[in-house]
């Protein structure tokens, strides 16, 4: 049988049934009525929603603080120079004050007296000459450490070189040992050395300081501030 045949005869035998039950009804003599539909059938099983994913990228913001920019103040190198020399002259004072109120060297006083009293005081004279010495160096240490302006650079060197020739003079004076060769002690020709106080006076002139002879500050107080 070919493909066609098979598929016509499934239908024949249905319209037969079809006209079958029309007859049966037809004979029947009674009014039908049609049996309401019934609803449709509707599934318990829960209805699938097809869902999309949505991927969203976050970006976290990221906060960067700079660091605030900050001007350095300019140096005031004249107040700087004479805090770093203020302990050296106020050591300086204090000698000097010390050999005054002995009278040491003085032309009031004999020979003999001043001998006398020298001897009286030798301990603590050469005391007195070693500390000054010990704070002439650190006085140098103090000044070398800072920064100075270049116009100055070389009178600053000056300097520290003949504060230190200065401290070693000092520790040479504390050896002697009687009052004559104290007394007439030649710093340079013992150290054959010539101290030079230019140095200091153009530090002053080129930082707009006075002249040392019109200067009045008080060196133990600005010290010690």
């Amino acid at each position: 049988m070919s493909a066609r045949s098979r598929r016509s005869t499934p239908v024949r035998s249905a319209m037969g049934v079809v006209l079958l039950v029309a007859a049966v009804v037809a004979c029947s003599g009674g009014d039908q009525t049609s049996a309401p539909a019934e609803p449709a059938e509707t599934s318990d099983a829960p209805t699938t929603v097809p869902t999309t994913t949505i991927a969203v990228t976050t970006t976290e913001a990221v906060t960067t603080t700079e660091a605030p920019t900050t001007t350095a103040a300019p140096i005031d190198y004249g107040a700087q120079y004479r805090q770093a020399v203020a302990p050296g002259n106020c050591a300086r004072d204090l000698l000097y004050a010390f050999e005054s109120d002995a009278f040491l060297g003085s032309d009031r006083w004999s020979l003999e007296q001043a001998t006398s009293l020298w001897e009286a005081n030798r301990e603590a004279i050469q005391a007195r000459l070693l500390e000054f010495a010990d704070v002439l160096d650190e006085n140098n240490a103090r000044i070398l450490a800072l920064v100075w302006p270049d116009e100055v650079q070389a009178d600053i060197e000056g300097l520290v070189m003949d504060l230190g020739m200065e401290a070693e003079g000092y520790r040479l004076l504390a050896d002697q040992d009687d009052y004559l060769t104290y007394y007439n002690f030649d710093f340079d020709q013992e150290l054959g050395y010539v101290a030079s106080n230019e140095w200091a006076e153009r530090i002053r002139v080129t930082l707009g300081l006075p002249p040392s002879d019109d200067d009045d500050t008080d060196w133990c107080a600005l010290a010690s501030s």
